[in-house]
């Protein structure tokens, strides 16, 4: 065993220790109708938990007590006046109400020392719809203690929300071996995208000050390293490739990865970050731009046009495998600035939309624009059923 293989596997046996510990908090009830949402670890409120805390709240939230989670509350006081308790993620307060609600909502794996009792019910969105790269215990960078850590915790989870079936098959039973109830109702992020509800569109645009210019949006996923380099995106080739293909005037929003240093990144675009809802913003663009993320998967379902671009295909696939042949993906891929200057002026809508579809097929869709209404229907059964 390597050094960093027994530092792993030290850590994780501490957290065993500490999840032990944490069984004193079942000398506090269970709360019936308790509910605790989380979204990236406390970063934001976005994704599909906040889509299920919303349709909660705006359809008889007020028989359920909703609790949210974030590193810095403050930011998001607001929420106070709609009846939203907000606590501190990994503090004190944060323990007793995550293991005192009744109802567990997290879209990553959940804090390893978390101690869940049989009656509370624990529900995983995943953060990603489709089948691109690999997660979980199929990653080519896991070691095996990393491995047996996330199955293990995987198994913790109750119900697991599913946008396909090759996502149930490859990601949710394959790389998190899971053994137990999947919701194959879609992402519930994306009802907005499946109904196309733009009705927040304008007010987007006239935050982000765009006026009537055409939009395309960048926005590439991390890498291990966390580093800046392989988003060499040519904004002027870019642009102009996009005006002769489709007319008009356009400018690039860029929504870089949460895991991303603003140091290490180029200056283009209008910078927009999670401020601004992800779904909005692919709602608000007409192209999207991105590589190995799973906004492909989201896109798709506006059936607007999507290029992948990314010089670092080989490298990547060093650390992250896929699911699929890249070349099978509904959009047009590019290694170089060139080649997606190419590809924009030559996109071809008609065999584009066919790939979506061809697509959409054969991962067995599951986006049903029905999906928050779905969730919260399973969660005010089991907190107030009598």
């Amino acid at each position: 065993m390597s050094i960093s293989e027994l530092k792993i596997s030290l850590k994780y046996g501490l957290e065993k220790l500490i999840k032990t510990a944490l069984k004193i908090f079942s000398v506090f009830p269970v709360v019936s109708n308790r509910v605790i949402f989380q979204s990236f670890s406390g970063r934001q409120y976005s994704d599909s938990p906040r889509a299920i805390s919303e349709y909660l709240k705006e359809n008889g939230g007020d028989q359920l007590e909703i609790i949210w989670a974030f590193n810095k509350p403050e930011d998001y006081a607001y929420l106070e006046n709609e009846g939203i308790r907000l606590v501190r993620y990994k503090s004190l307060k944060y323990l007793y109400y995550a293991l005192t609600s009744h109802v567990y909502v997290d879209n990553v794996e959940h804090w390893s020392i978390l101690h869940f009792r049989p009656q509370q019910q624990v529900i995983n969105t995943w953060h990603g719809g489709g089948t691109f790269k690999q997660v979980g215990a199929d990653r080519r960078d896991t070691g095996d203690a990393e491995k047996r850590h996330v199955i293990e915790k995987m198994d913790e989870v109750d119900w697991f929300v599913s946008s396909s079936k090759a996502f149930s098959d490859q990601t949710i039973r394959g790389s998190f071996r899971y053994r137990h109830e999947i919701l194959e109702c879609g992402l519930p992020r994306n009802d907005v995208l499946v109904a196309h509800d733009d009705s927040k569109t304008a007010e987007l645009r006239k935050r982000l000050g765009v006026g009537s210019s055409r939009l395309v949006l960048y926005a590439p996923t991390f890498r291990n390293d966390h580093s800046g380099i392989s988003y060499d995106l040519d904004e002027k080739k870019l642009l102009s490739a996009l005006k002769e293909r489709f007319g008009g005037d356009w400018k690039l929003l860029v929504r870089w990865h949460y895991y991303l240093e603003d140091s290490q990144l180029p200056k283009i675009g209008i910078r927009t970050g999670s401020e601004y809802d992800m779904q909005q913003l692919l709602l608000a663009c007409d192209v999207l731009i991105t590589d190995y993320s799973s906004s492909i998967w989201d896109f798709s379902l506006l059936k607007k046009p999507c290029f992948l671009y990314a010089g670092d295909l080989e490298e990547y696939q060093k650390e992250r495998t896929f699911y699929s042949d890249p070349a099978t993906w509904p959009a047009i891929w590019a290694q170089d600035n060139d080649a997606l200057a190419h590809n924009i002026k030559n996109f071809d809508e008609k065999v584009y939309l066919a790939k979506v579809e061809e697509y959409h097929r054969i991962t067995g869709n599951k986006e049903s624009g029905k999906a928050s209404q779905t969730v919260s229907e399973l969660i005010r059964d089991i907190c107030l059923k009598k």
